[in-house]
């Protein structure tokens, strides 16, 4: 079977990364842009499979968290994630809370997706 490749299969190939690393006390601070990233794409994720009706082309060029999350207040009311927690790894150099956004995020995404199935059996049954 062909894997598929998206802002998801991305975010969780990172990650995995992260997750090996935090696992084993190795800290980097490439790590804090990296867990910035599985963020956004995590997020972008969501926006890509249910916001297909509107151009999202500007929210898939930001590399904002506070833009995107903005943008899914805005048209996705019901997402539901702890921002305080999200936010922090936008200006924050500590590994340890970038950790913490990124599970926050990787677990209010599959919570949507669960609660919103659309075609995302394959990507949350890989897990």
């Amino acid at each position: 079977m062909e894997k598929t490749i998206n802002y998801y299969t991305f975010a969780e190939n990172d990650y995995l990364f992260l997750k090996a690393n935090m696992e084993n006390h190795r800290m980097s601070n490439a790590m804090t842009s990296i867990a910035r990233n599985v963020c956004e794409r995590y997020l972008k994720h969501l926006i890509e499979i249910y916001c297909f009706e509107i151009d999202c082309t500007s929210i898939f060029k930001t590399c904002s968290l506070k833009k995107i999350l903005r943008f899914m207040e805005d048209h996705l009311p019901d997402f539901k994630i702890k921002k305080s927690k999200v936010i922090l790894v936008a200006d924050e150099e500590d590994v340890e809370i970038c950790w913490v956004a990124v599970q926050e995020t990787k677990q209010a995404v599959n919570a949507y997706l669960k609660e919103h199935p659309k075609t995302q059996k394959s990507i949350l049954d890989m897990e």
